[in-house]
């Protein structure tokens, strides 16, 4: 089974590249949950590469991860696990985060609301289990996400790097602030700063405003691993998170398009147009 695609040109006239992690849905045999496919399902970024789907058209490449993020998540470290949820010992130091807490570390151990927090397995995983997700999924993905980002630079002599995610209109309790916060229609995060020039950020937020975007920097959002790990703006690394509202395109429970999905995706593609050539 394929794990990834890359959609549009791999060697591109420009330095910017896009990647969407969490929008796979190809769920592999060995995935056996205690809870129904439509609660599992709310934990993926749906259709995010698609959203984002006028880049290639654009001669920007987008890498889209075909696996769900709830199966493994290739935006955590990979030794933000759980010790408890585990039985048997792993070949690493596990690092829990907050979000291995609430069930979202690397790999998933609860579904998402609604209706609740719900245990995603029956039982803990095998340690086994987990290290082979790992090593199947998430380092191939990070692999290739940097072989790509290393070539655009080498290129260019610099790589801009949008990290594409949705978001919850409203928080739920799988959120570190906690339920029922509403977020902008979309937030920038650059980890206060450091995972890119400034005015790769202050480029993206005019472009989304242009296209009639509320957005917001590094607040409730300030990026996860995927900017941390690849954001070196020293090195000509810049990497920005990019959270799209999900009712600005979907339906939330039903996990399906809503009648907005063409006009948020148009103007998605004309802010990066501006972006692709302002970098």
């Amino acid at each position: 089974m394929s794990i990834l695609e890359v959609l549009g040109p791999e060697a591109a006239d420009t330095p910017l590249v896009l990647d969407s992690p969490h929008s796979g849905s190809a769920y592999p045999a060995d995935f056996v949950t205690a809870v129904p496919m439509e609660q599992v399902r709310r934990a993926e970024d749906f259709d995010v590469h698609a959203l984002f789907g006028t880049a290639p058209a654009l001669g920007v490449p987008l890498l889209h991860a075909l696996f769900p993020r709830i199966y493994v998540d290739v935006n955590r470290t990979e030794a933000d696990i759980d010790p408890a949820s585990i039985t048997g010992a792993l070949p690493f130091a596990p690092a829990p985060s907050a979000k291995a807490a609430l069930g979202k570390g690397v790999i998933w151990m609860e579904a998402p609301p609604p209706p609740a927090r719900t245990p995603l397995y029956e039982a803990p995983l095998p340690a086994a289990a987990a290290v082979a997700r790992l090593s199947a999924y998430w380092q191939p993905y990070r692999a290739r996400l940097s072989a790509l980002l290393h070539a655009v630079r080498a290129r260019h002599g610099r790589a801009f790097y949008l990290d594409c995610h949705s978001m919850q209109s409203v928080s739920t309790a799988m959120h570190e602030e906690g339920a029922g916060l509403p977020r902008p229609e979309i937030v920038l995060g650059d980890r206060d700063g450091t995972t890119c020039a400034p005015n790769f950020t202050r480029l993206v937020a005019e472009a989304l405003t242009a296209a009639g975007f509320e957005v917001a920097v590094n607040a409730p959002y300030k990026g996860a691993d995927l900017v941390v790990a690849h954001g070196r703006p020293s090195e000509g690394f810049h990497a920005l998170q990019i959270e799209v509202r999900r009712d600005l395109y979907m339906d939330e429970v039903s996990v399906t398009r809503s009648a907005r999905f063409d006009d948020t995706r148009d103007r998605l593609g004309l802010a990066l147009k501006t972006i692709r050539d302002g970098v």
